[in-house]
């Protein structure tokens, strides 16, 4: 049996390392904001960390605060790139914190003061709403689970070796992922592209309100499960069962043997499942490079 691969986007934060750094992404991003792209009164701080990484061991990210994007990394150690931007009136700073646990690596973003205060001093410090904002790259080993969770930032895995989980509150996700899948947003898309088949548990697309599109190869072994209120269309043969009374719309495509299956599911978005030639690029591909890569 084959894996699968998902082309999803994902977030995830967890390091104590950092003390008031901000993540910008990789090197040579074109996306990553620069400093004199800002207004005054901004400014942005960059982090760059790496560590050894044991085959198995995983590796969770929590960014409650921007985008996650991973890729793969071609040797066994992760790589940690963040990007910062922050007002210089702001009385928070973004903490990075990189935590070593028995079971892996869990990287954190978290918003603290610099310094203690009391009740007083802080009465003092300045009011209103300030624009926070911690983007990050990682560069993911092979072998490495990767649970990655953001609130309205992107998700983003490509080419990541290994089963990954990525869940966000309104962000949107895009998977490849040589392993499982379990991409779930509550407003956001989820774009993928299943490029091997999988043994094992079923893989997961879900989205309350947004839309799902699934692009698989007709050389995999896959059985595909869609259900939402909105509109399903399938470039493979589906049996589709209409919405009746309170059951949404449903359809079952078989793709070769049908041995793994992947489970599409929308509250009211709609959801495609189309052919997808090998070679071609994916669609959504804002895939960040290094320099000289």
């Amino acid at each position: 049996m084959r894996r699968a691969s998902f082309f999803a986007v994902v977030c995830f934060l967890a390091a104590p390392w950092l003390m008031h750094a901000s993540v910008v992404g990789p090197r040579g991003d074109a996306s990553a904001p620069q400093d004199q792209d800002l207004p005054p009164g901004f400014r942005i701080d960059r982090v760059d960390w790496e560590t050894p990484v044991e085959p198995g061991r995983s590796i969770q990210i929590e960014n409650l605060h921007g985008d996650v994007r991973a890729r793969r990394n071609e040797v066994p150690r992760l790589d940690v790139f963040v990007v910062i931007q922050l007002q210089e009136q702001d009385p928070l700073r973004a903490d990075v914190r990189i935590i070593e646990t028995p079971e892996g690596i869990e990287v954190d973003v978290r918003y603290v003061r610099e310094e203690a205060v009391n009740e007083e001093a802080a009465s003092r410090l300045p009011q209103g709403d300030f624009i926070r904002r911690v983007d990050m790259v990682t560069y993911i080993p092979s072998g490495s689970p990767l649970n990655v969770r953001t609130t309205d930032g992107l998700i983003e895995a490509r080419e990541v070796e290994s089963n990954v989980v990525a869940e966000s509150v309104a962000g949107d996700i895009t998977v490849i992922a040589e392993g499982l899948v379990s991409a779930k947003t509550s407003s956001g898309s989820v774009l993928s592209v299943l490029l091997f088949d999988a043994p094992g548990p079923y893989s997961s697309l879900q989205t309350d309100t947004g839309d799902i599109s699934l692009q698989v190869p007709a050389d995999l072994d896959v059985l595909l499960r869609a259900r939402t209120t909105g509109r399903i269309t399938s470039e493979y043969m589906a049996d589709i069962t209409p919405a009746a009374g309170d059951r949404p719309n449903e359809a079952v495509a078989r793709v070769g043997e049908g041995t793994h299956e992947v489970r599409l599911e929308s509250h009211q978005g709609n959801i495609e499942i189309l052919a997808w030639k090998r070679g071609r690029i994916p669609p959504g591909d804002r895939s960040a490079r290094r320099e000289g890569s």
